[in-house]
């Protein structure tokens, strides 16, 4: 509570306050560890130029006294207190904002510029900043920024990425599509997501069929883990994942689909199927589908 009352009333005093409190023989290490975290995580909240610059570089350079054991190795020793980790976050925190807030003034007058400007960001708390632009920007500036990502993503994944936040900024549900069919990297995943938000069931189904045709099967099947909870019980999307329970790389995808919530139907068709005789890669998925195999072809 000192610490904060000096910051907000005589901040050009922090630091002295800082190391006088660090060299306080009347508190043990723990006590006054704690209390410079607590002083940390209260700067949540505050902007860069509220905080004297010497004050959170001996914070985010604070070298630890109370360790503990490392919950692996007991011989090493970890710290209780992270100050310095704290401090970090403090200071990335300020970078991100202050992008977001240069991107949009961007965003406003060069939208193009954009990209070059995510070209040069130097580290993911700039690059972070970046993306929250985009979330909150114009329609026209958007749609300028998509333009342009998509045109250079085939050569850059890095800007797949620009281009999937702006695809699901502007709810564009084609441009979503062949972004997750050119192949957007780690974007992927959330292209997906977005997807399953935004399309109803019906369309989630066209675009499996879609994506089966001209994306890879990794992609597709992906897509039917993530959709599986919304796919669950909707009669299209069973007779597709049925249809699909025979495909070499798509099975135990649609087996796991189908497990969740079959319509009555659909759950005669899977028993019917699970009964047979035969071995084939159909009945199996059918018997997967139905949980009677306790081994799933599913990666964990």
């Amino acid at each position: 509570a000192s610490l904060r009352a000096v910051l907000l009333q005589n901040r050009d005093a922090l630091l002295a306050e800082l190391e006088s409190l660090t060299a306080r023989q009347d508190l043990s290490w723990p006590q006054r560890e704690a209390a410079l975290l607590q002083f940390v995580r209260s700067l949540d909240g505050l902007r860069r130029d509220q905080v004297p610059p010497a004050a959170i570089a001996f914070l985010a350079q604070w070298q630890p006294r109370t360790l503990v054991p490392h919950e692996e190795t007991s011989t090493l020793g970890t710290p209780l207190f992270n100050i310095a980790a704290s401090a970090h976050g403090v200071q990335n925190r300020w970078r991100r904002e202050e992008a977001q807030q240069r991107a949009l003034a961007r965003l406003s007058t060069d939208p193009k510029g954009f990209l070059s400007d995510w070209s040069r960001a130097p580290d993911p708390a700039t690059r972070a900043g970046l993306l929250d632009a985009l979330g909150a920007s114009n329609r026209d500036a958007l749609q300028k920024v998509l333009t342009a990502a998509r045109a250079g993503s085939s050569t850059n994944l890095n800007l797949a990425l620009v281009a999937g936040h702006a695809a699901i900024a502007l709810r564009d549900v084609d441009a979503i599509r062949a972004l997750i069919v050119q192949g957007a990297g780690s974007e992927t995943r959330a292209l997906l997501r977005a997807s399953g938000d935004l399309l109803s069931v019906d369309q989630l189904v066209n675009m499996l069929v879609a994506l089966r045709r001209d994306a890879d099967a990794s992609a597709v099947g992906l897509a039917i883990g993530i959709w599986s909870n919304k796919l669950a019980g909707h009669r299209g999307a069973e007779v597709l994942l049925l249809d699909w329970l025979s495909d070499a790389e798509l099975g135990s995808s649609a087996a796991l689909a189908l497990s969740i919530a079959p319509t009555a139907k659909t759950l005669l068709q899977l028993q019917s199927l699970a009964n047979a005789t035969n071995t084939s890669l159909r009945a199996q998925r059918a018997r997967l589908a139905l949980r009677l195999d306790h081994i799933s072809e599913m990666p964990r």
